[in-house]
């Protein structure tokens, strides 16, 4: 397993050198996963669920940066 410094794993990217598109797909991504997150979070409200499920509202960015990064 290769081991990296925070240095070498950390880049800035500063607002005004990002795409806008980039950046609008990006937000795309967080949208549509918060609202699945509230929609599964309602349904198991409403119907219960016999499984484990753990939610990841607040996490939105960390799969948009995923996806991203595809």
């Amino acid at each position: 397993m290769a081991t990296h410094t925070s240095e070498q794993l950390t880049e800035v990217v500063e607002p005004e050198s990002l795409d806008p598109r980039l950046a609008i797909d990006i937000f795309t991504v967080m949208a549509r996963a918060r609202a699945i997150e509230d929609a599964v979070q309602i349904h198991i409200r409403d119907h219960g669920f016999a499984g484990f499920w753990h939610p990841g509202k607040g996490q939105e960015g960390a799969v948009a940066g995923a996806v991203a990064a595809m």
